[in-house]
């Protein structure tokens, strides 16, 4: 199945490094610090936009999320699945020795999965990139 940019859907951007074996964040810096060096050596300006991703999954919208699966190539019984993933989540607080009362979680991917590199290729592919500006390493 392809998505953006010829990529397979559900797989992870070349310029994403989290969830990539053999890639780290910190091999991302590295690479973003040599293309400031070569740019700045060619006395060229370079402007740059970070974005933390940091928690990302601690704010999803189920539904949301879920509304955007549906406009993906993702078949319906693939999305059907994901939903029952979020589905009848709830949580409790415990304060002293007095526990509270169940509350649904709307928001928030659980983690530690194996669902969640290819969930979060889906939740970001919609970010904008400049395509044909960056040249990313491919390997």
């Amino acid at each position: 199945m392809q998505f953006s940019a010829g990529r397979h859907f559900l797989s992870p951007r070349k310029e994403q490094h989290g969830f990539r074996t053999k890639h780290s964040t910190t091999l991302q810096l590295i690479w973003v610090l040599h293309y400031l060096a070569s740019e700045t050596k060619c006395e060229r300006f370079t402007v740059a936009v970070f974005l933390d991703m940091d928690k990302v999954f601690d704010k999803v919208w189920h539904d949301g999320f879920l509304h955007k699966l549906l406009k993906t190539p993702l078949p319906f019984a693939l999305t059907k699945i994901i939903a029952s993933f979020f589905r009848d989540r709830s949580f409790c607080v415990t304060v002293e020795e007095t526990l509270s009362a169940p509350r649904p979680i709307r928001a928030r991917v659980p983690q530690g999965n194996c669902l969640l590199p290819s969930l979060f290729a889906a939740f970001t592919d919609d970010v904008s990139t400049l395509q044909g500006q960056l040249e990313w390493e491919t390997t």
